[in-house]
């Protein structure tokens, strides 16, 4: 219905509601041995039944947006055939003068087997709607567990560790660093190797003359 505009006849949300277990019964009693499901849907077929009754038209007059004729006429013919228009006929009746809140009409008998039928179809839906929402929800609820507990233990931990604080002895402070201008570039050039350096390869990159005298000195 919503790829189309809809007419006066169509069923309101509240109509369709009230009947669809009707239709939903009748269709899971009426399974098709290839186990193809129709190509429309059970709504449109009522709209396109309202429309003609409403309109009077000819069943291959239908709109082109409804279902055409070879699948409304079909609905058509099996329900007033085997009287479940008429079980949507009183249940309907029975929803107007329970509104106007008047008794029910002892006149005349029909088969209700249908609605019972169908409303357990609808049970059995929400009841797996209803697992596969638990399914859903357990899974996050399990990892929020599961982070409760991380926080938890972090928790646990922080507090031991600011105990024992206390406990610990405190650190003796770094040694001074060499005041030699040499030393921060001795550690870079160290930093920037690859691999093993000598004394000699050291003074080298400092620019510093091979002599055994500053070799030796940048070895010590």
């Amino acid at each position: 219905m919503s790829e189309r505009k809809p007419y006066p006849s169509d069923l309101s949300g509240e109509q369709w509601s009230l009947i669809e277990p009707v239709i939903t019964a009748w269709k899971d009693r009426h399974r098709s041995v290839s186990g193809h499901e129709g190509a429309y849907a059970m709504r449109e077929i009522v709209n396109a039944i309202l429309y003609q009754s409403r309109i009077g038209c000819q069943w291959a007059y239908l709109p082109h947006d409804l279902p055409p004729k070879s699948a409304t006429y079909y609905y058509f013919g099996a329900w007033r055939d085997d009287g479940n228009d008429q079980v949507i006929h009183e249940l309907l009746r029975c929803e107007v003068r329970e509104r106007a809140r008047r008794g029910p009409d002892p006149g005349g008998a029909v088969n209700i087997q249908p609605l019972p039928d169908a409303l357990g179809l609808h049970e059995d839906a929400a009841r797996v709607m209803a697992d596969g929402l638990r399914t859903q929800i357990g899974e996050p609820q399990a990892r929020l567990r599961e982070a409760e507990t991380h926080l938890e233990h972090l928790t646990i931990t922080r507090k031991t560790v600011t105990a024992l604080a206390d406990r610990v002895p405190a650190q003796t402070a770094s040694p001074d660093l060499p005041e030699h201008p040499d030393y921060p570039r001795i550690l870079a050039v160290f930093n920037e190797a690859a691999g093993p350096l000598r004394a000699r390869d050291v003074c080298e990159a400092l620019d510093h003359e091979l002599l055994p005298k500053n070799i030796e000195g940048t070895r010590s």
